[in-house]
């Protein structure tokens, strides 16, 4: 009988163990650090959706068209979320206390996982300006016609743009070299 209780629990053991290990082999990534950006993947492993895409129904009107105005003004109003102290800067501080902000504001969650690329001048903080230059580099890239505004067309088939954009350009626009860097 003693054999047999001891049989039964080093089974249960063994299974309870093969158990905890195919739980930790399956666990999910850890989300990304703060203002680090994150991997650009999705739940299933595969390629995000461009952010325009995947926000441009938040930014469009009742027409489906999205104005580089109304970009920023949703830029403004997700920059007034984290700038704290309303200084015209964001600080790695005033974004750690503030957290992961998803609503108010579409460009919220781009401010809070790219900090790092969005901060061009490599001091540690965002400012409104380098902020508005990601919002026109994302527009820019996206205006197929140079129109001024986006179509539902246009945005739903936004391209990627990998930030960051140089420092010191401010219109928004970015000249690629041959090798894919920034002049």
């Amino acid at each position: 009988m003693k054999q047999q209780t001891s049989l039964i629990v080093f089974i249960c053991l063994s299974v309870a163990t093969f158990v905890r290990v195919e739980a930790a082999d399956n666990k999910p990534p850890p989300p990304p650090k703060v203002g680090e950006g994150d991997t650009h993947r999705n739940t299933t492993g595969g390629q995000r959706k461009p952010w325009l895409q995947q926000h441009g129904a938040e930014l469009a009107n009742h027409d489906g068209v999205i104005t580089l105005a109304a970009m920023l003004a949703d830029m403004n109003r997700a920059f007034a979320i984290y700038d704290r102290n309303k200084d015209g800067v964001i600080t790695r501080q005033e974004l750690q206390a503030t957290g992961d902000v998803r609503e108010g504001a579409a460009f919220a969650g781009l401010i809070y996982r790219h900090f790092a690329d969005l901060d061009t001048n490599g001091d540690g903080n965002v400012s409104r300006d380098e902020m508005a230059a990601a919002v026109k580099y994302i527009f820019n890239a996206a205006d197929l016609n140079h129109d001024g505004m986006l179509t539902k067309a246009e945005w739903q088939n936004a391209p990627n743009t990998p930030l960051p954009i140089r420092a010191g350009d401010q219109d928004g626009k970015r000249g690629d070299n041959r090798d894919g860097g920034v002049k």
